[in-house]
């Protein structure tokens, strides 16, 4: 994966640390059948991927195949929508990225406790409230 450790980063400022580790073992195990996520970001934003990936409730009522080849264990539809939901996050990473957001851009609009917590790090001024 390309700029994995940036994407784990941008991640982690944007979700809490268990969340964030969630999704980049739901990118990787993606790539485990796909192949590179940054790969696939530049040939087409990923959206063979998201389409395979993508598994309705008439899917699952009529108990239709994935179309993808990525392990699930457990309900195909909530599995599936859980990796469609860590690549387009990929990809809004790489956008960001793209754009010249920064991580500290990144941490400073948002409102997650644990990017308080990050600037209150860096910043001995910034107050929690």
């Amino acid at each position: 994966m390309k700029l994995e450790n940036e994407f784990k980063q941008w991640l982690e400022c944007h979700y809490p640390a268990n969340t964030a580790g969630s999704r980049m073992t739901n990118c990787k195990n993606v790539e485990k059948s796909y192949g590179d996520l940054g790969v696939h970001l530049e040939k087409d934003r990923c959206s063979k991927i998201i389409f395979d990936l993508t598994y309705s409730t008439d899917d699952e009522r009529e108990h239709r195949k994935a179309k993808h080849p990525v392990p699930i264990d457990g309900n195909i539809r909530n599995g599936s929508a859980t990796l469609k939901q860590a690549v387009g996050l990929y990809v809004k990473f790489r956008d960001d990225y793209k754009n010249g957001h920064s991580l500290e851009n990144s941490q400073e609009e948002n409102s997650n406790p644990n990017t308080k917590k990050i600037n209150a790090q860096k910043s001995p001024l910034l107050r929690i409230s």
